[in-house]
C-alpha cells in the first residue's frame, strides 16, 4: 500500500518539475535576437506542445495506471474515466495567422497551463497526504484521498 502511494507521489512530483520547464520556454529567450517572454509563434508552438505531451501522456497516466493501483491498494475498484479530448489548443495556433490570433492563442494556452499546473499540484499533494495517512496508521482516509483524486481527474477530463 505504502509503495504505490509513494511512487505515485514521486512520480507526480518528477512530472510536475518537468511541467514547470516545459512550459518556461514560452517566457524565455529563444534566440539571440529575442527578448524573454517575445511572443511568437516558435515560442508558443514549444509551450502548446509542452501542454498537449502533458495531456497525452501524464493526465493518462494518472487517469488510468495511478488510479487503477491506488484503488487496488485500497481494495476498491478502478474508477471509471471518460477519455479527454485533444488537440484544440494546437489547432487554435495553427489557425493564427496574425498578432491579434497569436495573442488569443496566447491567452488559451496561458489558462490551459495553468489548469495542467493546478491539477498536477492537487494530485501531488493528495498523494503526498496519502503517504503520511499511511505512515500514521490511517489506512481509512485513503478510500476518502482516492476519492478526492477521482474527482479531480473527472473534472478535468471535462474541461472544455
Amino acid at each position: 500500500m505504502h509503495g504505490v502511494w509513494l511512487h505515485w507521489a514521486t512520480v507526480l512530483t518528477q512530472q510536475s518539475n518537468v511541467l514547470v520547464a516545459d512550459f518556461g520556454i514560452r517566457d524565455s529567450r529563444t534566440s539571440l535576437a529575442g527578448v524573454p517572454g517575445e511572443l511568437t509563434p516558435y515560442t508558443l508552438q514549444f509551450a502548446v506542445e509542452a501542454h498537449e505531451r502533458f495531456t497525452e501522456r501524464v493526465f493518462p497516466a494518472i487517469a488510468g495506471e495511478a488510479l487503477a493501483q491506488l484503488a487496488e491498494s485500497i481494495g476498491r475498484p478502478a474508477p471509471d474515466i471518460p477519455p479527454l479530448a485533444q488537440g484544440a489548443l494546437y489547432e487554435q495556433l495553427e489557425r493564427a495567422d496574425d498578432r491579434v490570433a497569436l495573442s488569443e492563442a496566447d491567452g488559451t494556452w496561458r489558462q490551459e497551463s495553468a489548469r495542467d499546473k493546478e491539477f498536477l499540484r492537487g494530485a501531488r499533494e493528495t498523494l503526498r497526504l496519502g503517504v503520511e495517512a499511511v505512515e500514521a496508521g490511517r489506512p481509512d482516509r485513503l478510500i476518502e484521498l482516492h476519492g478526492s483524486l477521482t474527482r479531480a481527474v473527472r473534472d478535468y477530463s471535462r474541461r472544455g
